[in-house]
């Protein structure tokens, strides 16, 4: 982490402090998992501005989002007190907390940029695109999960030998990425192999080494080979409709409807 300081002068009456974090993975899903407290956990891309906890922030209120928060949340308090917020350091279980706070208290899977978050376009007159998709951001997944004095965000790297780029899911059979798409991805990952020739072909053992290891292969890919990431937008779409409609399913039949959603 460095630190730059903009210091005073005519125009700025006060000193500002940036500081440029490196992250050894992606910066999305190290923001969502490695803060302490929701009034941070906001992210500016090149295009547009996400709040992933936009009710905590009208309200003016922080909540604790991991278990070190309570180690030094003496210091958490007092800094942004004096910064006109109020930490939450007791999670209630009322209807009327739950009411105003259901970015955080969803039982289903979130990512960025989906219902619960509130999100800007940016004006991106002269500024030219990165390579990266808009969707491999807004597919950064997540799961919360609410304990006594805090809550903890739950996401992890997902990568293929088909996926050009990292992506971020929580576990789970009835996750997104971990029960819908990589039964797909296995059936690509055969695909590809089955276009390279004979002699170069991966054997069944590297196969799996192939599914696991997308740096290798976006770094040694045969010719011919193909990333798949373009179609995760729709297969999320298929996901999603696959959802609602076993809801709609188990709602008609007097059943309750499933925990995981999409949102």
């Amino acid at each position: 982490m460095d630190n730059y300081i903009r210091p005073k002068n005519q125009v700025n009456k006060e000193k500002r402090t940036i500081q440029l974090i490196l992250t050894g993975d992606l910066p999305a899903a190290s923001i969502i998992r490695g803060f302490y407290t929701t009034t941070i956990v906001n992210i500016i891309t090149w295009n547009k501005a996400y709040s992933l906890f936009p009710e905590t922030i009208i309200g003016r209120q922080t909540y604790p989002l991991a278990r070190r928060y309570e180690d030094y949340h003496p210091d958490v308090i007092k800094k942004y007190t004096n910064r006109g917020w109020e930490v939450i350091v007791s999670l209630p279980q009322k209807p009327k907390f739950i009411n105003k706070t259901k970015s955080l208290c969803t039982t289903g899977t979130r990512h960025i940029g989906d219902s619960y978050t509130w999100q800007i376009s940016l004006d991106t007159t002269g500024i030219r695109p990165p390579p990266v998709p808009d969707f491999v951001i807004a597919h950064t997944h997540f799961r919360i999960h609410q304990y006594s004095r805090y809550f903890s965000i739950h996401t992890y790297p997902f990568i293929s030998s088909v996926l050009k780029y990292e992506y971020s899911s929580p576990r789970g059979n009835n996750t997104f990425f971990k029960g819908f798409l990589t039964p797909l991805l296995k059936e690509a990952v055969a695909i590809e192999s089955a276009k390279v020739r004979p002699l170069n072909r991966p054997s069944n053992k590297l196969l799996s080494h192939y599914f696991k290891d997308s740096s290798w292969i976006n770094g040694n890919a045969p010719e011919g080979w193909k990333f798949w990431d373009d179609h995760i937008p729709a297969w999320y779409e298929e996901w999603k409709k696959s959802i609602a409609e076993s809801k709609t399913s188990e709602n008609s039949d007097g059943v309750s409807p499933l925990t995981s959603q999409a949102n």
